[in-house]
């Protein structure tokens, strides 16, 4: 049971560690809006694949209400990753 949370753990921050010396490299070959443009259309293909795999298990649980605050959650996310990238 123990395993089931530290592994994701140790990963998430991994990831969120890495994620800035990364990003930081890669924008030394980029614009910030073109690697922005770049990493949310292959995030986008991934999320489109995500609900397309587990279309039957979500199916049931949208709703409007859900889906405002999914909304709210993408503005706010796109405008925290726009600034994190021009901050960089």
């Amino acid at each position: 049971m123990l395993l089931h949370v530290i592994v994701p753990a140790v990963i998430s921050a991994l990831g969120w560690g890495l994620k800035p010396i990364l990003d930081k490299k890669a924008l030394g070959y980029f614009d910030f809006m073109e690697y922005f443009f770049v990493k949310m259309l292959i995030l986008g293909i991934f999320a489109l694949l995500f609900v397309v795999l587990n279309y039957k298990l979500i199916s049931g649980r949208i709703t409007k209400k859900s889906m405002k605050w999914v909304i709210y959650a993408i503005i706010v996310q796109f405008l925290a990753v726009t600034s994190y990238f021009y901050a960089l």
